[in-house]
């Protein structure tokens, strides 16, 4: 990677948001939007604007199907390395039911 990429994925995951979302959807594989938001406890648009982020720089990957988009992880294995280490630093904070209402 450039360093250009370099600085903006390291701009992606200077927020704590963004890298809830990462470390979530690595718990979980294979996410529907729906639970994000409901684990982030934030708006869907504020919600969607961050995954918007993670997808342009093809950290996140989403599929449709029906109504629902889901997301999974796209990790360079170097990010994926950090993803895995502050997930398991903060498993507590990712203990959620994974249901949508």
């Amino acid at each position: 990677m450039k360093i250009r990429e370099w600085a903006e994925l390291f701009g992606a995951l200077s927020s704590e948001k963004r890298l809830k979302i990462l470390c979530f959807i690595r718990e979980k594989k294979r996410v529907c939007a729906c639970e994000i938001v409901k684990f982030i406890g934030d708006s869907q648009p504020s919600v969607s604007k961050h995954l918007s982020i993670l997808k342009y720089l093809r950290l996140v990957f989403d599929e449709r199907e029906g109504n629902s988009v889901y997301y999974s992880l796209s990790l360079p294995p170097e990010v994926q390395e950090l993803i895995d280490k502050i997930a398991e630093e903060n498993k507590e904070v990712l203990q959620l039911e994974n249901e949508c209402d």
